[in-house]
């Protein structure tokens, strides 16, 4: 395979490949790649290199080339190559080198700094778990967002698709994978559609869950409870769609405590987000944000979301994703929501 269809295949595929990685930026410099990602709120970025048949050798002197060409550029990443195929030898030389190994089967080798190291591979002939990956995809998963949010409705395929925002076909499809292994039951006629094991669902979800949109984050002088209010209003008199999520929603949900971190996730271009950023006066941050907000080009996130007290917030479902991906304390949070919100 030629280097140029490799790139663009890996590049087209990467969030159906790689998941949990969200990819956030990809760039071909010079004969280079420099891929930009973030993995439960983490952010990666690496410098990387197609390698068409490589070896023990080749790979080492790609890791030396690569790591000279990252300080001529002063770029602070790691390495990586990017393969056709990866053999189980291979990423343990990859592994040795510590140096990133992306492939077109799905395997990834990510080891930064010692920061991480973790080789996703899908197993031959394990058809399930591919199949439930596609229930978790795009709009798809608006219809899961929907139908867990009342496990104990009886849906039938009109009204989920009206609330999901999507078609009946969508619909089917999205449950085809879920109905298979049990865990959706689907009766033809009046019998409906609901949910049996929701316990089962979210769990097989969190582990395939990637971040939606793109995030911008910012920080400022103001408390999180004033810089939520100051968005609303913004918002509201801009007619742009919005709602909470993370700490924001949750708190929203629960009336939990404190905590130092809104998020929201607003339908609008992120060139138009980034002014209104500005004219509230926020500092854009590439590491702590006060305040990040989820760019996204349709209402598809926002299926099923709620308001209280005049604030939108995502569903419950949505609040409980995202929370998950966070590192301080979104377990504890997430689980919370569960008990109180939930309840599966």
């Amino acid at each position: 395979m030629k280097r140029e269809q490799l790139i663009a295949e890996m590049k087209g595929k990467f969030q159906e490949l790689f998941a949990p990685l969200y990819l956030e930026a990809w760039e071909s410099k010079s004969g280079y790649e420099e891929l930009t990602f973030t993995l439960k709120r983490k952010r990666f970025a690496l410098l990387c290199s197609t390698d068409h048949r490589p070896t023990p050798k080749s790979l080492k002197e790609r890791a030396q080339l690569l790591r000279r060409e990252a300080r001529t550029r002063g770029f602070k990443g790691g390495v990586g190559v990017l393969v056709e195929r990866a053999t189980s030898s291979l990423l343990e030389v990859c592994e040795s080198l510590n140096m990133a190994c992306f492939d077109l089967a799905g395997s990834c080798l990510l080891n930064q700094r010692g920061s991480y190291v973790k080789v996703l591979a899908p197993k031959p002939g394990n058809k399930r778990s591919v199949a439930l990956e596609t229930a978790f995809a795009g709009n798809r998963a608006n219809v899961l967002r929907v139908i867990l949010s009342v496990v104990n409705r009886i849906w039938s395929i009109d009204d989920l698709a009206n609330a999901s925002f999507v078609s009946g076909g969508q619909v089917s499809k999205a449950l085809k994978p879920l109905v298979a292994v049990g865990w959706i039951e689907a009766k033809r006629g009046r019998g409906g559609i609901r949910v049996l094991m929701p316990s089962e669902i979210i769990s097989a979800w969190s582990d395939h869950y990637t971040p939606i949109g793109t995030p911008l984050r910012y920080t400022s002088r103001d408390t999180v409870e004033q810089l939520e209010l100051r968005l609303q209003k913004e918002l509201q008199k801009a007619d742009i769609p919005y709602a909470f999520t993370g700490f924001s929603g949750n708190a929203l949900l629960t009336a939990s405590g404190r905590y130092n971190e809104a998020a929201a996730y607003i339908v609008a271009p992120q060139l138009q987000v980034q002014r209104l950023a500005v004219s509230m006066g926020l500092t854009p941050s590439a590491d702590f944000a006060k305040l990040t907000l989820y760019c996204v080009p349709d209402r598809a996130v926002m299926a099923g979301h709620k308001v209280i007290r005049g604030i939108s917030v995502v569903n419950p479902v949505q609040v409980y994703l995202d929370l998950l991906l966070h590192p301080q304390r979104g377990a504890e949070a997430a689980a919370l929501l569960r008990s109180m919100v939930m309840k599966f």
